[in-house]
């Protein structure tokens, strides 16, 4: 899927096959807040987990009262 539908989407156009940077922009500047993305997809899984967790303790208790 994530091969086709660029190619479906996007036209095909030789002079864009090649991404080229900016001469005023190294690489090592355009990838300096790579790290933060994959802050940002921990950070999307830690507070997943934790609703996990809430979601567990909450239906745990609720499970209980209709139990007694």
């Amino acid at each position: 899927m994530s091969g086709i539908l660029p190619i479906s989407v996007i036209p095909a156009c030789p002079e864009s096959s090649h991404v080229q940077l900016s001469p005023h922009l190294t690489s090592a500047r355009a990838y300096a807040h790579a790290p933060y993305l994959w802050y940002t997809f921990a950070g999307i899984g830690f507070a997943a987990f934790a609703a996990l967790l809430v979601f567990r303790w909450v239906t745990g208790r609720l499970d209980r009262g209709h139990r007694a």
